[in-house]
């Protein structure tokens, strides 16, 4: 089925996805041009850094106090 007609007639609570129809529960979150799919990652530099996740297709930032090491350490 092409992907422009693949989603036509998602179930109650189901998206479309990548041309398939998937469970809001399994939603990805796209952030900076990546997508996670529940889960927690941490974004930023060492001394500005944020701790974001991912849940529902839903993606909520904070500033905790997270460490970033440098990509050479």
């Amino acid at each position: 089925m092409p992907p422009e007609t693949s989603c036509l007639s998602c179930e109650k609570e189901h998206y479309c996805f990548n041309g398939s129809c998937i469970p809001e529960e399994l939603c990805p979150c796209a952030y900076e041009g990546t997508y996670y799919q529940n889960e927690t990652w941490t974004t930023g530099k060492p001394g500005n850094c944020k701790e974001c996740n991912c849940s529902y297709g839903n993606t909520l930032c904070n500033m905790p106090n997270c460490e970033i090491k440098p990509e050479n350490c």
